[in-house]
């Protein structure tokens, strides 16, 4: 059996539509359920959210937050 590590971080992937607001937005993080639906018999998935940003909006420290967890 193989095992990944996923981490999220937001981004496209996570981003709804609001129709109240007419906008795209990062509202709650939505991995968990893709991967649920997926048939993946021989591999295990460990996600880990970190933030719930688009990428354009990430900083320095969520960058760094990023590798640490990498690390």
């Amino acid at each position: 059996m193989q095992k990944v590590y996923l981490l999220s971080t937001g981004g496209t992937l996570e981003k709804v539509y609001s129709e109240q607001s007419g906008s795209v937005q990062n509202l709650d993080s939505r991995i968990g359920r893709y991967l649920r639906v997926l048939r993946l018999p021989d591999l295990v998935v460990d996600a880990s959210s970190l933030m719930n940003k688009d990428s354009l909006e990430m900083t320095d420290e969520d960058r760094r937050r990023v590798l640490d967890a990498v690390r």
